[in-house]
């Protein structure tokens, strides 16, 4: 029989198990699911893999070669909860709390926010809520939803017309020169497939406008805007201009932040907030929704030397 082993990922506290398929395995996921000693629940909860793809059908029949992965649930841990920010039409707009993940990782459905807002509506399938935009783990902000067709429909065409705006704050190292740009670099894959580069494998063109709201000797605070919509598409952009993010250590951000007194602060999420979200609803009217700045960001600019009435010009239209 196929051996099934219990595993923990670098960088990764979700622990998982293995099998790998062959000729004595069960004949369908399920069996092989309980073969591993997991409970049945993991398949409905989205923590099964086959390969890299999730796998949902307790019956689907297995072929020999074929890895099956079960991550297992893990204690869930105290963590801000996501906040309904309003509705217009068959939208809804959320603020999604750093730590939590937009969309069903690994780790299963039950802690994203895209299974927050489809049990906030009453559906029971995750999937029938879909994500305008999508924020990384570490990172707060507003997300807009669809709930139907139409308003995908009106998303995706106030996206193709440029009406569609999404506002982001951040705190650099370092302030990127110039003081305010537009950024055209492609992101592609980088050799370590948590991450993104300029260039890379597959680079699509990605284009963000940022600017400079305030510095100090050891940080600046900047409003960004990306107009196109890659993955990590800020954090790759601004490091490259020799500006990574406080908090984003992924790509060249220091975690901690050592005070002139000695005190340390140490951070445990990227410093970047998608502050608000503009949308043209097609009849010459517009929806604005915002996301207050979270209390540890608004602390972090604070203790590299920043000012609270900093905020007021990194929040404002460009």
């Amino acid at each position: 029989m196929a051996r099934s082993s219990a595993l923990q990922r670098k960088g990764d506290m979700a622990r998982s198990r293995r099998w790998v398929v062959d000729d004595k395995s069960p004949r369908d996921l399920a069996g092989v699911v309980a073969a591993m000693g997991c409970e049945p629940e993991a398949i409905a909860h989205g923590r099964v893999f086959i390969g890299r793809k999730r796998a949902t059908d307790a019956a689907r029949r297995m072929r020999g070669g074929e890895v099956v992965e079960v991550f297992l649930a893990t204690a869930p841990e105290s963590k801000p909860a996501a906040i309904l920010l309003g509705r217009r039409g068959g939208m809804v707009a959320m603020l999604k709390p750093a730590g939590m993940p937009t969309v069903p990782d690994h780790r299963g459905s039950t802690g994203s926010l895209q299974a927050a807002v489809a049990e906030l509506e009453g559906l029971r399938d995750p999937d029938a809520v879909h994500p305008s935009s999508r924020l990384d783990l570490e990172v707060s902000g507003v997300v807009v939803f669809a709930l139907d067709s139409k308003a995908r429909t009106l998303l995706r065409e106030a996206r193709e017309q440029g009406s569609y705006t999404r506002h982001y704050v951040a705190i650099s190292q370092q302030a990127p020169a110039p003081a305010q740009g537009l950024i055209e670099l492609p992101i592609g894959r980088a050799p370590d497939p948590r991450r993104r580069c300029v260039g890379g494998k597959d680079p699509a063109a990605s284009t963000t406008h940022y600017r400079v709201a305030a510095k100090t000797d050891r940080g600046a605070l900047l409003a960004v805007e990306p107009i196109t919509g890659r993955t990590h598409q800020i954090r790759v952009h601004l490091a490259h201009l020799g500006a990574p993010l406080l908090g984003d250590a992924l790509y060249g951000g220091p975690r901690t932040i050592v005070q002139a007194s000695g005190a340390v602060t140490s951070m445990s999420r990227v410093a970047l907030h998608a502050a608000w979200v503009r949308i043209g609803l097609g009849d010459g009217e517009t929806w604005t929704v915002q996301a207050p700045v979270p209390g540890e960001l608004e602390s972090l600019w604070q203790s590299v030397g920043g000012s609270a009435a900093d905020w007021e010009d990194a929040l404002r239209r460009r």
